[in-house]
């Protein structure tokens, strides 16, 4: 059984200044400031244990900017490297964040594409889903479950086809 070290709590040990957003102790926190390095080494330490990440969609609360800070100072590398299972809601399906984050032996991976998809149209954001699954194919040779739901087309098929011997689930389509 895998154990589930999913929460992102000790991850928020390495803020630089928190301000928790609504007063209450489980709610999310909003991170201001740049890391200092001690508080890097620290996030790095807590992110090598994530093996599963369960979250609701964060989207609207965690500007897309934070994973391409967090992956160049990460010198490129996934910034969850141990990660083994992801859901990743997303508005916008922009692949630098999403590979930021996960390592190359993903099993299980979950993608929500909102219909809220950022002002694109939806030629713009079909083409830019098909792209991220595309690209997912030659990034995650491990990955053995992949779901893909919410805004999706028909031409999502056509990229998730070169996944070899693996589970995939399309809904809404």
């Amino acid at each position: 059984m895998e154990k589930n070290r999913g929460s992102l709590g000790p991850l928020q040990a390495a803020r630089a200044h928190i301000e928790t957003r609504w007063g209450m102790h489980d709610e999310p926190y909003c991170l201001h400031g740049e890391l200092l390095p001690t508080q890097f080494s620290r996030f790095q330490k807590y992110a090598s244990y994530v093996q599963a990440v369960c979250f609701a969609d964060t989207s609207g609360l965690i500007d897309p900017t934070v994973f391409m800070y967090l992956a160049h100072l990460n010198h490129g590398r996934p910034i969850l490297p141990a990660l083994r299972q992801f859901p990743w809601f997303q508005s916008i399906p922009v692949s630098v964040q999403l590979m930021s984050i996960i390592p190359r032996f993903l099993r299980k991976l979950h993608l929500e594409l909102d219909v809220r998809n950022g002002g694109m149209s939806d030629k713009v954001f079909t083409t830019h889903a098909a792209a991220l699954l595309r690209l997912l194919t030659l990034e995650l040779p491990f990955l053995e479950i992949l779901t893909v739901s919410g805004d999706s087309h028909p031409s999502y098929i056509f990229p998730i086809a070169n996944f070899p011997r693996r589970t995939i689930k399309l809904r809404e389509i």
